[in-house]
């Protein structure tokens, strides 16, 4: 039960800045940065390894959330999941525009975007723990979170129902969830034990 009222908070909160921006509160907009530029910016490093370029794609990105606003349909998806969608779409734009410059061809971008996922896959011990799960559920994590599929297209291009896609990667996460804790656990009781 203590968990609800902290959700709630955050749900009230997400209300306010909608109703804001859609009113073109530009202290709204100031204060999503605020709340939100951390979180964002880590997606965005993630995509565009450039320091330069992943700060500027951070600022076309709260540019895109300004004056798209109004379009926003807190039905479709919650705040922060529109606004990561921006950033992640941005940051994707940014890395093609300077792959283009230095490069003419679409195989250096998806070979920049591999090399930068399997960095942070090796730092995180991602990939093993990924490979220990069902084949049902690693193909939905790979497609998704690797690949750069969303849920509907990888519905599409499986041939599985998008219900199906979203179960597998609920389950997914939830047994990789189980996994790293367990490895925590045991790091722990290693500690404990010194």
């Amino acid at each position: 039960m203590a968990e609800r009222p902290q959700k709630q908070i955050i749900i009230n909160t997400e209300a306010k800045y909608i109703k804001s921006l859609k009113a073109d509160n530009q202290q709204a907009m100031s204060d999503l940065y605020d709340r939100y530029a951390g979180p964002l910016y880590g997606v965005i490093a993630r995509i565009c390894t450039d320091e330069a370029a992943a700060k500027d794609a951070l600022q076309d990105t709260f540019v895109k959330v300004w004056t798209s606003r109004h379009s926003y349909d807190e039905d479709k998806a919650k705040l922060f999941t529109w606004m990561y969608t921006i950033a992640r779409r941005t940051a994707l734009d940014h890395l093609r525009r300077s792959t283009t410059h230095n490069t003419t061809g679409t195989k250096d971008l998806e070979n920049s975007v591999a090399q930068s996922v399997r960095a942070n896959l090796d730092t995180m011990d991602v990939h093993d723990k990924v490979h220990r799960l069902d084949a049902k559920y690693r193909d939905v994590l790979y497609a998704l979170f690797f690949n750069g599929y969303t849920q509907r297209e990888w519905s599409k291009e499986s041939g599985l129902p998008l219900g199906t896609v979203k179960s597998r990667l609920r389950i997914g996460i939830r047994q990789l969830r189980h996994l790293y804790l367990d490895h925590v656990f045991l790091f722990y009781l290693i500690l404990q034990s010194l």
